[in-house]
C-alpha cells in the first residue's frame, strides 16, 4: 500500500466513524438509519479485511473469501440505503408503494439473473450478483438525483445526502467507462483509486450535511407550520407568525 492509498484509507475511516458518531448523536437523524448501517457496515468490512489480510497474507483464500464477502454484504447494504431515502423523498407521493414493490422486483430479477439459470450466466453466481447490484445502485442514484430536482424537495440535509450519492456513483461510473479507453493494467490502477476517492467525497459530504444543515424533521415541522400559517386566516396566520417568533 502506497501513500496515496494510505491517505485515502485512513480519510475514509475517519470520516466513516466521524459520520457515525454524529449520527449517533443527533436524534433527528434516525429517519436514515440505514445509511448509518451501511456506513457501518463499511467500517466493520474494513477491519475483517485488514486482521485477515494480516493474518493469512495476501495471497490466501481466507482473504480472498473473506474480500468478496465482506464486499458483497456492503453493496447490499447500500441499496438497501439508497432505497430507504426513495422512501423518503417519495413520502407524500402516490407512487411510493408502486416503486417500493418495484425495487423488491429488481433486487429478485437481478438474483435469478445472477443464479446461473440462464446461457450467459456466470459460474460464480455471488461475484455476477454482487455486479449487477453495484449497476443497480449507480442507476437508481441516478434515477434519486433526478426525482429529487423533479419533485423540488426542499429538505437541505436530504438533498446532500442524495449529492453525495450522486458524486460517488459518476466518479465510480467515469472509472467503468474509461474501461473501454485505456489498457487493461492501468484501468485496474485507476478504478482501484477511483472507488476510495469516490467514498471519501459521499462521506465528506454526509458529514456536512449532518454538522451544517437542517435535519429531515426540522425541515419538515418547519413546512408543517408555513404551511398551517399561510392556510389559516389572515389575521390568524398573523398572530401564528408572531407567536413563532416570540
Amino acid at each position: 500500500m502506497n501513500a496515496y492509498d494510505q491517505i485515502v484509507f485512513f480519510a475514509v475511516e475517519l470520516l466513516a466513524l466521524a459520520f457515525l458518531a454524529i449520527g449517533v448523536a443527533k436524534v433527528s437523524f434516525r429517519r436514515l438509519v440505514y445509511l448509518l448501517v451501511y456506513v457501518g457496515a463499511m467500517v466493520l468490512a474494513d477491519v475483517v479485511r485488514n486482521v485477515c489480510l494480516r493474518t493469512y497474507g495476501l495471497r490466501s483464500t481466507e482473504y480472498y473469501l473473506t474480500y468478496f464477502v465482506a464486499d458483497y454484504f456492503v453493496i447490499v447494504l447500500k441499496y438497501l440505503a439508497v432505497i430507504s431515502i426513495f422512501e423518503i423523498v417519495l413520502e407524500d407521493s402516490p407512487l411510493r408503494d408502486i416503486a417500493r414493490r418495484a425495487f423488491f422486483l429488481l433486487f429478485a430479477g437481478l438474483a435469478v439473473l445472477s443464479s446461473g439459470l440462464f446461457p450467459h450466466s456466470s459460474p460464480n453466481m455471488f461475484s455476477e450478483f454482487q455486479q449487477n447490484i453495484h449497476f443497480a445502485v449507480v442507476v437508481l442514484t441516478a434515477m434519486l438525483c433526478v426525482t429529487l430536482a423533479h419533485l423540488r424537495v426542499a429538505n437541505p440535509q436530504l438533498r446532500m445526502v442524495v449529492y453525495g450519492f450522486g458524486v460517488s456513483a459518476a466518479v465510480q461510473a467515469c472509472g467503468a467507462a474509461l474501461q473501454l479507453l485505456i489498457a487493461r493494467d492501468l484501468i485496474t490502477e485507476v478504478t482501484r483509486r477511483l472507488s476510495p476517492l469516490a467514498t471519501v467525497i459521499m462521506l465528506g459530504l454526509w458529514c456536512y450535511a449532518l454538522l451544517r444543515l437542517p435535519s429531515v424533521e426540522q425541515v419538515s415541522e418547519e413546512a408543517f407550520e408555513d404551511r398551517q400559517t399561510h392556510q389559516a386566516p389572515p389575521l390568524v396566520g398573523a398572530l401564528m407568525r408572531l407567536e413563532a417568533r416570540g
